[in-house]
């Protein structure tokens, strides 16, 4: 991101964000809802490198009747009217959206798009949209900001469509998002998140040593890398390069102001460029690493399986791996407290002392489909008993 000001929307969908984090993560629910202004400070810095952002539009779609309840809460029913004075001492504008049907659903998705759309011709050019929503029906709105020539950064408080996370120049999945709302990184390498403001004063402010040169250093390094690779990159080796080439401001800068090699990547918004788990490479140039392709030790998976992996970007682990994944799993969740947060470091690590190479995003998305599949046996509603029954056994190819 060049120097400068970077003219910044931010557009929430409190309902979707609010009810995603507080199925993973009480806490992180709670500090989005309470502490609105603290993470917006630490998102300003994000992928902002030498550049000041600025919020020029500030609001939050809310459902003024609408209800959680979660033991973590302490209570039997919590309203998100009680969310509201937050947004408001944090300037942002509350547009209530109340529910328009028997089944509580609001139009806030609509009213977010209509808004944003009307923006675009607006006298003021807002060079970035900031769009809190794991709501892939946003997707066809993205696809026109980007057409407009508009950032787009997304803050997904859960699951979401690979297609809708593909649209984002800077995309926050639940894990970054978590890290995000409690200021403590996602990821065990980095320190935690501080939330400070930027500072002015030349040479105190870790971004005053992110110039355009310094980017475009970054971007050639990693085009050459990759071209001369025959195979992905590990991103361990890949940081250990940087490192070596460019020195110390890959950590005085915490990454280029990207906080992960993995953002400061997408960063560069490389063509056919992807970084997923543990490795980067080309699209059409490079096989996928062995977890991602679609063989489980020599032996193919099913072409419907396959699809739809690749598709919905679900984990393709070694069929040995899944019986100590749930196993360790398990044996975290019969612990005092849960965090998924926690939880997937922990038995990354635990995974990785006994040998298996699971990345985090797969922890995560095996966690989550758990915490779901618990939550929908709880429902007691006739429209959805079908969510209730046993799930079948997966095949093992």
């Amino acid at each position: 991101m060049p120097a400068g000001r970077i003219r910044a929307a931010v557009f929430i969908d409190f309902d979707n964000i609010f009810s995603g984090l507080l199925d993973l993560h009480p806490g992180a629910a709670t500090a989005f809802a309470q502490e609105p202004l603290d993470w917006l400070e630490r998102l300003a810095i994000i992928g902002a490198g030498d550049a000041e952002r600025s919020y020029l539009v500030r609001r939050c779609y809310m459902n003024p009747a609408g209800w959680r309840t979660h033991a973590a809460l302490g209570a039997d029913r919590v309203c998100f009217s009680r969310y509201r004075p937050y947004f408001t001492r944090a300037g942002f504008e509350v547009i209530d959206c109340p529910s328009l049907t028997y089944r509580h659903k609001n139009a806030a998705d609509i009213r977010m798009c209509l808004d944003m759309f009307e923006s675009l011709s607006s006298a003021t050019r807002y060079d970035e949209y900031v769009i809190a929503s794991g709501d892939s029906d946003f997707a066809p709105l993205l696809h026109r900001l980007r057409a407009a020539d508009r950032r787009i950064t997304v803050l997904a408080g859960s699951q979401t469509a690979i297609a809708y996370e593909s649209l984002a120049n800077l995309f926050l999945d639940e894990q970054d998002v978590i890290a995000l709302m409690t200021g403590v990184s996602a990821d065990a390498e980095h320190d935690p998140l501080v939330a400070t403001s930027r500072s002015d004063a030349p040479g105190e402010a870790p971004s005053a040593l992110i110039d355009d040169g310094t980017l475009e250093e970054l971007r050639e390094i990693v085009k050459s890398a990759l071209t001369s690779a025959s195979s992905p990159i590990q991103l361990a080796a890949l940081g250990l390069k940087l490192r070596s080439t460019m020195g110390d401001i890959v950590d005085e800068t915490d990454w280029f102001g990207n906080r992960t090699l993995t953002q400061s990547i997408r960063a560069l918004d490389l063509a056919n460029v992807i970084v997923a788990g543990h490795h980067v490479w080309v699209d059409g140039k490079h096989e996928p690493p062995p977890l991602l392709q679609s063989q489980d030790r020599g032996v193919e998976l099913p072409e419907l399986v396959e699809r739809v992996c690749r598709v919905t970007n679900t984990p393709m682990l070694d069929k040995s791996v899944w019986h100590e994944l749930f196993e360790t799993l398990g044996e975290y969740a019969a612990g005092d407290s849960v965090s998924l947060t926690e939880c997937t470091r922990w038995a990354r690590d635990r995974l990785e002392a006994a040998g298996l190479d699971v990345s985090r995003r797969a922890l995560s998305f095996v966690a989550q489909g758990a915490i779901y599949m618990v939550a929908a046996r709880w429902i007691e509603s006739p429209r959805r008993r079908l969510l209730t029954l046993p799930l079948p056994s997966w095949p093992t190819p």
